[in-house]
């Protein structure tokens, strides 16, 4: 095997070792915090004893499990429609 291309990553892998070595030492030491407490704010409320339920306001679309949308599986006329949109047939 010819030592030069064996010698050639060693001293790649040396330089880059000694780069990281001296950039690591020569870093700018940071200054250390002190610890904080952590702080938590609190309300204050009066309660009394009573019966209470929760209010939960929510926006969106109620849809019955029992809605089908029917085809057919050809081409057709239709002749009549006896119930409209949202009529409970």
């Amino acid at each position: 095997m010819n030592k030069k291309k064996l010698l050639l990553p060693v001293v790649f892998l040396a330089a880059a070792l000694a780069g990281f070595a001296a950039l690591k030492a020569t870093r700018p030491e940071q200054p250390v915090a002190p610890p904080k407490e952590p702080v938590w704010r609190v309300s204050v409320m009066t309660v009394a004893p009573g019966s209470h339920s929760a209010i939960l306001t929510l926006n969106g679309k109620v849809e019955s499990p029992e809605f089908t949308q029917a085809a057919a599986p050809g081409m057709g006329r239709v002749v009549r429609l006896p119930a409209r949109e949202g009529q409970p047939v």
